[in-house]
């Protein structure tokens, strides 16, 4: 049976990063489509994925790193239902 795509949502930190960016890209192969990405610094130019919500910013800052999370999934950062 093939992989059906989900309606997950998707938020990988340091998805800019060597084993981020193969996460992201895994997900994408399979057909997911709300995948976003959180890392220090954006990728290079010929790096960044069609399809791909990207946010920058830095892990120890809990705030941004949180309204990032309500972005990515609006019902809430603790949300088991997105």
């Amino acid at each position: 049976m093939p992989f059906q795509p989900t309606s997950e949502r998707y938020l990988v930190i340091g998805g800019s990063g060597f084993l981020g960016s193969h996460v992201v890209e895994a997900l994408l192969a399979r057909g997911e489509k709300n995948v976003s990405v959180y890392d220090i610094v954006m990728p290079l130019e010929g790096d960044v994925e069609d399809g791909v919500t990207y946010h920058v910013g830095d892990v120890l800052d809990e705030t941004h790193l949180f309204e990032v999370m309500k972005k990515v999934c609006p019902a809430g950062a603790t949300c088991d239902k997105c």
